[in-house]
């Protein structure tokens, strides 16, 4: 996926039990500017890729170029530098922690 993001590409991730997005509720998220969905929702996504048009298709791919910094690897050692000096402050950069979730699935 990083590797599509440097590419400037928009990315599509698909997942079968959890999803483990980096960056989660930010604007830097995959889901702010790609694709993404459980396998079992595979058809949503598409219709969801189809409906983009030509004007969004470009905000998207703006947003990808801001986000690409994020995902290189000098961008994640900062990401965790600042988590780890204020990991539930205001300061602790887009990183945060996630309940890892049940083994039902």
């Amino acid at each position: 996926m990083a590797e599509i993001i440097q590419l400037g590409r928009v990315p599509v991730y698909m997942y079968d039990d959890h999803s483990w997005l980096p960056y989660g509720r930010s604007n830097i998220s995959v889901t702010a500017f790609g694709f993404s969905g459980r396998i079992m929702q595979m058809y949503r996504v598409v219709n969801d890729m189809i409906r983009v048009n030509s004007s969004q298709l470009q905000e998207r791919l703006e947003l990808v170029r801001k986000a690409r910094k994020y995902y290189t690897y000098e961008g994640v050692l900062q990401q965790i530098d600042l988590f780890f000096r204020d990991p539930l402050g205001p300061n602790g950069g887009y990183l945060h922690c996630q309940r890892v979730p049940d083994k039902d699935h």
